[in-house]
């Protein structure tokens, strides 16, 4: 069956590379990057890309296109590569999946998505379940980086003279940074990213759930089969699922929803 392109999108650390590699395995198809900071090349694990980059993948593109001293790409510039990628995927004959959790890009292709190689496009925003427990998730994640080597590649940005560029001021990037010049302590640094991520994580919650077209899903990261099942059915439909309510409480989402873990 041919599927449209999809575009998996939500707050940070949700499993949307995890789902996003599997639909391409199930369907064939190549991974387009829909973040901003992956875009940015020189810092996988900052970044949280080194599991897609060491781990066996189907073709990608757009990640890690940009140098770090370049400006951080505007919505309406990446939505016009993405589109012209897209479009060269689709002639190969496969289906591009585009994922990140960049709302501002998310918001453009939901809007715009009318050139050729998006112009059927499914959007799909993406929601932990309840029971998801994401600052334990961050925490776990956070000493993962430190022994694949996050401080290293911090102090290598540091030696480049990337200080004053837009990737140096992550949050990760940035607390790391900190410590690593003695201003506080490992432990404090890891409470400032989680707390951090996890307010961005819920503020973009709303954006997310604003967006027009997209379809809302109610994941469960840990049953990636059937939460993929699930997209591909929804994919499949010709009409899109208008947006809900944003101002439903964390863990409700108001109908129409459908939950990835029924």
């Amino acid at each position: 069956m041919d599927y449209p392109p999809i575009l998996l999108t939500g707050p940070t650390t949700g499993g949307k590379t995890s789902l996003a590699l599997e639909l391409a395995d199930r369907i064939g198809g190549e991974l387009v990057s829909a973040d901003m900071f992956h875009l940015i090349s020189g810092f996988p694990l900052s970044t949280g890309l080194s599991d897609l980059l060491n781990a066996p993948h189907p073709r990608i593109h757009l990640y890690e296109s940009i140098h770090p001293t370049e400006p951080l790409m505007e919505p309406i510039e990446y939505g016009c590569l993405a589109t012209r990628t897209c479009a060269q995927i689709g002639a190969r004959g496969s289906a591009p999946i585009l994922e990140g959790c960049s709302l501002e890009y998310a918001q453009f292709l939901s809007r715009y998505s009318c050139g050729r190689g998006l112009e059927d496009l499914r959007v799909f925003s993406l929601t932990a379940s309840p029971a998801f427990d994401l600052g334990s998730r961050l925490g776990k994640r956070i000493d993962t980086l430190i022994a694949q080597g996050l401080l290293e590649e911090v102090q290598k940005g540091i030696e480049a003279g990337y200080q004053d560029t837009p990737i140096m001021k992550t949050t990760i990037i940035r607390e790391m940074s900190h410590y690593m010049h003695g201003r506080q302590s490992l432990a404090h640094a890891k409470r400032t990213i989680i707390t951090q991520l996890c307010s961005y994580a819920e503020r973009d919650r709303k954006g997310f759930l604003r967006m027009k077209g997209a379809t809302q899903l109610e994941i469960d990261p840990a049953r990636s089969r059937e939460s993929t099942s699930t997209i591909l059915k929804y994919a499949a439909q010709r009409e899109r699922t208008p947006a809900v309510s944003a101002d439903s409480p964390r863990g409700e989402i108001r109908s129409p929803i459908f939950s990835a873990s029924q």
